[in-house]
């Protein structure tokens, strides 16, 4: 029957996506990747889990649709834009250089391909508003009571 039918489609899609979010190797690799991603090689990140390289490249394009080196990239990228936001005082290029950005020019690149500014330009903006990174400090917590000023 179509009940039947439709039964059986489901259960096999089921297992499928049990089976993909289950990868416990590439789970691992992507959390040092994120973790570590200013200075952890791709291939020495396949060394350490005992598959080759080529092996990981396609279990991260099958678990995540990108592959390592670009996870690593938009690790580094995500980490020093924290960085950036969180210390005002903090030199940039400092920052950049610390996250495994070669040089300025690099980070520089790196961040208008991503966010379409300049890193002064994107920051001078998020520092006007609130945000994750920029919460107001005269607010309590994330909500603030009715008579509290800003």
């Amino acid at each position: 029957t179509q009940g039947e039918k439709l039964s059986l489609i489901q259960s096999f899609l089921a297992e499928h996506l049990m089976r993909e979010s289950l990868d416990s190797v590439t789970e691992k690799a992507m959390s040092r990747l994120y973790r570590q991603c200013s200075w952890v090689q791709v291939q020495h990140l396949a060394e350490d889990l005992n598959i080759g390289r080529r092996q990981l490249e396609r279990r991260f394009k099958a678990f995540s649709g990108l592959s390592p080196i670009e996870i690593k990239g938009l690790s580094r990228f995500q980490h020093t834009a924290r960085k950036l936001m969180l210390d005002a005082l903090a030199s940039a290029n400092d920052i950049a250089l610390t996250n495994g950005y070669y040089d300025q020019s690099h980070f520089i690149h790196d961040f208008q391909r991503r966010i379409n500014a300049t890193p002064q330009q994107y920051i001078e903006d998020a520092r006007t508003r609130t945000h994750f990174y920029n919460t107001s400090r005269r607010l309590a917590g994330i909500l603030r009571t009715p008579d509290a000023s800003l």
